[in-house]
């Protein structure tokens, strides 16, 4: 529209839509700017005392097939271990922490972005893969493996979990389950795990996301305000920056109607 522009048709179509805006009355500027005012108070805040507990009931995703399952793993979450007999998890040895250095880069509305990240999944470099924590479920779309150019026909095999608020009011069930190598890193310092995928044949702004199961596995500590990952390995901490350009145009993409 602009030819001579410096600016993309989306900044120019939301500079009109702002400008196209009612005005805000005096009083609801004032409100707002005290709202705001409040927010960004720091400094110490008083203890909460608790009036009352709050329980949730929630479901699985179905992956045990025998309540016999369920209830040994029961008995291993309610088993009281010492340190002394203590099983250390692998890499455990291995300390992560964060500091001022890992700040990259600033924005204003901190957590607002996706932590998006791009390894190696059975050979293809997937650009756009997804680091979701609060998932219980690690995800591949039917078109990414079309993408990756994987013969799938023999690789599903069955699954009992189930996707929610994907369809409205219905759950989706996945085409199967399949378990792929994902690789992070170079030759000379890489982790890699096999990764249980479930496998679902929906439209996503992603290739892959991986979930708490997938995290567990790498041990990875996510940072959602730097977006950065990190993980250990054999030779130290292996750190990986999230793409801010990928970040915005995939959160542009996925809010579109």
């Amino acid at each position: 529209m602009h030819l001579k522009a410096q600016h993309m048709l989306f900044e120019c179509v939301s500079l009109r839509k702002s400008l196209n805006a009612p005005l805000l009355p005096q009083n609801r500027k004032r409100k707002d700017q005290e709202d705001d005012d409040e927010d960004d108070k720091s400094g110490t805040q008083d203890f909460q005392d608790p009036k009352n507990v709050i329980n949730v009931i929630f479901g699985g995703d179905g992956s045990f097939p025998l309540k016999r399952a369920q209830k040994l793993i029961l008995h291993e979450i309610l088993s009281v271990e010492t340190a002394a007999i203590q099983k250390p998890q692998r890499y455990s040895e291995v300390p992560i922490s964060f500091s001022r250095d890992d700040q990259w880069t600033s924005f204003s509305e901190l957590g607002k972005f996706p932590l998006i990240v791009d390894p190696v999944v059975a050979g293809s470099q997937l650009t756009r893969v997804l680091i979701d924590g609060g998932s219980g479920l690690n995800l591949l779309f039917a078109s990414t493996l079309k993408k990756m150019g994987l013969d799938i026909s023999k690789m599903f095999t069955p699954s009992r979990a189930s996707f929610y608020n994907t369809v409205p009011g219905n759950a989706a069930p996945p085409l199967g389950s399949m378990v792929l190598p994902v690789n992070f890193g170079t030759k000379n310092n890489y982790r890699t795990e096999y990764i249980k995928f479930e496998v679902a044949d929906f439209e996503s702004s992603y290739h892959v996301i991986l979930g708490r199961l997938a995290l567990a596995k790498f041990m990875v500590v996510p940072h959602f305000v730097y977006l950065i990952l990190k993980m250990p390995s054999k030779t130290g901490v292996l750190m990986f920056r999230g793409d801010l350009k990928k970040s915005t145009a995939t959160k542009r993409r996925s809010s579109t109607p």
